[in-house]
């Protein structure tokens, strides 16, 4: 008697089932890490190196107004564009820490000092050249007077008589910011001796030999008389205290 023939199940073939799978879970992956990576919205921004702005200010400047910043957006407009134009900065650095984090290292300008003219303030570097104009006092910048102010311009250097000016007024605000004497204003008279404006003392420094032994009696001094009003006068100082003066207003 013959046996009788089975039924063979007809089998369904999964490879291409699993290969959309996978297809598609490969792409969800590739959204998401997308969104996470490359158009992630900055939620971390720390800044260093400014002094003359704020973080908010210098965030603002470099941001302007837009409610969004992602990363790959700022990470090729810092490759491929100029740098943001930022009052009193020179450059600065970015350092993207995927994928939403931000560290910005500024690099100021070097102001040695500003000229008034009107009611703006004209500041120099150490080579006299005018890099930043504004309406603004920048804390810790002295004012410099007596070295001419006619036809100052931005990006220009400022004409004066005294030959090696800049070069005192540098060397001068380097020495007292190594002591921390704050400085308010350095004149120049007409024979091109200098005077400091510290507080509510004069400080008559003279001609530019024995700058540093002055500045150093000055250093040694500044705490007796820094809340006193008056006149010092250090102009025949060499190193030698006894030559000191100082006469009360």
């Amino acid at each position: 008697m013959a046996t009788p023939k089975r039924k063979r199940k007809k089998q369904i073939n999964k490879k291409p089932i699993y290969a959309l799978l996978g297809i598609l879970i490969f792409v969800v992956v590739c959204v998401y890490l997308y969104k996470q990576v490359f158009v992630a919205k900055i939620e971390g921004i720390s800044v260093t190196g400014n002094n003359f702005n704020t973080v908010e200010e210098f965030k603002h400047y470099m941001f302007k107004d837009a409610k969004e910043v992602n990363t790959i957006e700022l990470f090729f407009a810092d490759k491929y564009k100029d740098k943001k134009i930022i009052p009193y900065v020179e450059t600065y650095k970015l350092k993207i820490k995927w994928p939403n984090k931000v560290t910005i290292t500024v690099y100021e300008k070097k102001i040695m000092g500003y000229v008034k003219v009107m009611n703006n303030h004209m500041y120099f570097d150490k080579d006299g050249i005018v890099v930043e104009s504004s309406t603004e006092q920048l804390e810790g910048i002295p004012q410099i007077v007596g070295i001419g102010n006619d036809s100052i311009t931005l990006h220009n250097k400022i004409e004066t008589d005294i030959d090696g000016v800049f070069a005192d007024i540098t060397k001068i605000k380097q020495l007292l910011d190594k002591y921390n004497i704050t400085l308010t204003k350095l004149e120049f008279d007409f024979e091109a001796n200098a005077i400091l404006y510290i507080n509510d003392i004069r400080v008559l420094l003279g001609e530019r030999e024995y700058i540093e032994e002055k500045i150093f009696e000055l250093s040694q001094l500044y705490d007796k008389v820094y809340n006193l009003k008056g006149e010092l006068d250090l102009k025949n100082c060499n190193g030698d205290a006894g030559n000191i003066i100082f006469k009360p207003d």
